[in-house]
């Protein structure tokens, strides 16, 4: 929720769909970044955008939702049993804690030294 109701400033959560992974995931962009993606609705903090939902996640061979409200409801449902065990990462297959790679990327992202 901290995403949607106080985003970063000139940032935006997009979520959309992993066919990496085959599994929904959520990245933080610069809001110049919207003109560039298909959104089918949003959440909005004011005029801005704060959380987005792609087309392709949002049809029918994924989550199949109609509305921003539907979407999250749906994307929660879907992944409530695995969060609830701070299951962060999809690890061959398998979801797992953050792995120390997870960790140091995360750490790249956010410029903070890693021990």
């Amino acid at each position: 929720m901290s995403i949607m109701e106080n985003p970063i400033p000139g940032y935006y959560g997009e979520v959309r769909w992993c066919g990496d992974i085959n599994e929904p995931v959520i990245s933080v962009n610069p809001i110049d970044r919207l003109d560039s993606v298909s959104i089918k609705d949003d959440f909005k903090v004011g005029k801005n955008t704060s959380l987005a939902f792609t087309t392709d996640l949002m049809s029918m061979f994924h989550l199949n939702c109609e509305n921003a409200e539907e979407c999250l409801e749906k994307l929660i449902e879907r992944t409530h049993e695995i969060t609830k065990d701070a299951l962060f990462s999809k690890n061959n297959g398998a979801f797992t804690g953050f792995t120390e790679d997870d960790l140091h990327f995360i750490a790249e992202v956010l410029n903070v030294k890693v021990k």
